[in-house]
């Protein structure tokens, strides 16, 4: 869909307009209804003009969010976007002035028409994360690219989740459908990677799903507006696999890194930390605790990006506590250059096994000649960023005795951006043949 490129300032009109109108005495009552319904179902605390600004962010994404979920109760059902839904319908009543460019009307058209066509599960699941990702950009780029919003491409996300299924399996004989396994995307965008952990039997059985889908999950996201989206997709993608709407209790819009580092006791459980975490710089400073610790912990070099990556991994390290599985998608920067090499040996000590799947697609061409960005292939987020990707998954196992060791996985020079994906759907069914890194790709000592 084509947002057009005046959507700042719609939105910001939208907002204004919402705003004045929101301060209305008569409305008192539904803006309090929607304070408390936010503050029960996400834990947001909102003042009026963060209400405003949510609520025009629904009113432009509304007609691609109901064509989604038409297909379940969750329009009707879920309180948030019953409520939301209801104030818009109120404020159009009321006279709210502001219209729609006429060229928006025939993208709401045709983005409905693809969404109809799409089949549920990976085919829709991903073109709704480009949906809402062009919105999120479009309507507020700087905030998109300070907070580091890319949307992860349904192919990474299966990959990363069959891979972490794997290791549960071989390395702690456990499932996604065991009770000891409790699993956290504290970065959870508009959740589709728990999405695809619901869609998909081969990662919790039927059987199962229901005590997994109350207790076993739980998904923190920053913005409040994805955070809705978020708990609305989460909850159809459950009731489209088993009949059934049952709201989903886990979704917060919370400050992931603003959680208390946990101290857990020897309890038994398997904590699994699976998402994309932040590469940009708007968290820098916001943590500086938890950012000190980082990097302490792990040592980047001088001229290496402070961004919310490193911070993120002292964070999941820190929550798994004694034993579980970190799956994050990454920059591949610190894997493979020569002035991160203390960084990988302090992973080295942290945790028992590193698995790394590179699939290169660095084209910051300040870096490197032609020839190396030929050979870099195309990046899986296309153009929404230069720097090469990776998906590296940690474990921390009790039983493991021994030095870290390392797998690591190229998925080969010069692919296109499809031949990647081919190669992720592929992990999906089984793992690569890894292999400890070459010379001078991994140093596991300083």
């Amino acid at each position: 869909m084509a947002w057009p490129p005046d959507t700042p300032l719609l939105l910001e009109t939208l907002t204004d307009d919402i705003d004045t109108m929101l301060r209305d005495d008569s409305m008192a009552r539904h803006l309090h209804d929607l304070k408390r319904t936010l503050r029960s179902d996400l834990g947001v605390e909102c003042c009026i003009l963060d209400l405003s600004v949510l609520l025009a962010c629904h009113g432009l994404v509304r007609p691609i969010t109901a064509a989604s979920i038409e297909d379940t109760d969750v329009v009707r059902r879920n309180r948030v976007l019953r409520t939301v839904h209801g104030i818009l319908d109120l404020l159009h009543e009321k006279g709210m002035r502001v219209s729609l460019p006429s060229d928006l009307s025939g993208e709401y058209e045709r983005a409905i028409d693809r969404i109809h066509v799409a089949s549920p599960g990976k085919e829709r699941t991903d073109l709704m994360r480009r949906l809402y990702e062009g919105f999120m950009r479009a309507a507020s780029p700087g905030i998109s690219d300070s907070m580091g919003v890319v949307y992860t491409p349904v192919e990474i996300i299966d990959a990363q989740l069959h891979m972490t299924r794997r290791v549960l399996e071989r390395d702690f004989d456990t499932t996604f459908s065991d009770p000891r396994v409790n699993v956290l995307d504290g970065f959870a965008g508009t959740g589709i990677h728990f999405c695809r952990l619901i869609e998909d039997p081969a990662l919790i059985a039927d059987g199962s799903l229901p005590d997994r889908y109350l207790h076993g999950l739980r998904a923190n996201e920053i913005i409040p507006f994805s955070a809705t989206l978020a708990a609305a997709g989460i909850e159809a993608a459950y009731q489209r696999r088993t009949g059934t709407y049952v709201p989903f209790l886990g979704c917060r819009s919370a400050d992931t890194l603003d959680d208390a580092s946990p101290r857990w006791e020897n309890d038994g459980m398997v904590r699994v930390v699976v998402g994309n975490p932040p590469y940009g710089t708007g968290f820098v400073g916001t943590h500086p605790r938890l950012e000190r610790r980082a990097m302490a912990t792990y040592e980047p070099p001088a001229n290496g990006a402070r961004n919310g990556f490193l911070t993120a991994l002292r964070w999941a390290s820190d929550h798994i506590g004694a034993q579980g599985v970190i799956c994050f998608v990454t920059t591949a920067r610190w894997i493979r250059e020569p002035s991160y090499t203390r960084m990988r040996a302090r992973l080295a000590d942290e945790f028992d096994d590193i698995y790394v799947l590179d699939l290169r697609g660095d084209q910051e061409y300040h870096r490197g000649d032609r020839q190396h960005l030929a050979e870099e292939g195309g990046n899986v987020f296309g153009h929404r960023t230069r720097s090469p990707i990776a998906i590296v998954l940690l474990t921390r196992n009790p039983q493991h005795r021994g030095p870290a060791r390392v797998h690591y996985r190229d998925c080969d020079s010069r692919l296109t951006v499809r031949d990647k994906k081919r190669f992720l759907e592929r992990i999906v069914e089984q793992d690569p043949e890894w292999a400890e890194p070459v010379s001078g790709i991994w140093a596991v000592r300083p």
